[in-house]
């Protein structure tokens, strides 16, 4: 709640922008805050029309879909979506780092 408020000064004075793209430039931004990489963004997602059920990875657990481990699963779908290794463990990270406070 706290940092959806923080953004939410954002998405006031620029309503064109979509909550996703906010939300991954100010994932971006703190990860570079954090001493973590930059990282090259492409805008221009779409704001779903309902919330997707919690932990929504596609095939997310065991058997992976065939998969041989949870690592070959993530490599294969982030790097389809042109995710690096380091960039999935950014990822990682990120989600972490957001759940890192009870607020």
């Amino acid at each position: 709640i706290k940092a959806k408020n923080f953004v939410q000064k954002i998405k006031d004075k620029h309503p064109v922008v979509s909550w996703a793209d906010l939300i991954q430039m100010a994932s971006a931004e703190a990860i570079a805050l954090a001493g973590g990489p930059k990282i090259n963004m492409r805008y221009g997602r779409v704001d779903a029309d309902k919330p997707v059920k919690e932990g929504n990875l596609p095939d997310a657990m065991p058997p992976f879909k065939g998969e041989p481990d949870a690592a070959t699963h993530l490599r294969n779908v982030f790097h389809r979506m042109g995710f690096t290794d380091k960039d999935i463990v950014t990822l990682s990270g990120a989600h972490t780092l957001g759940r890192a406070f009870k607020e």
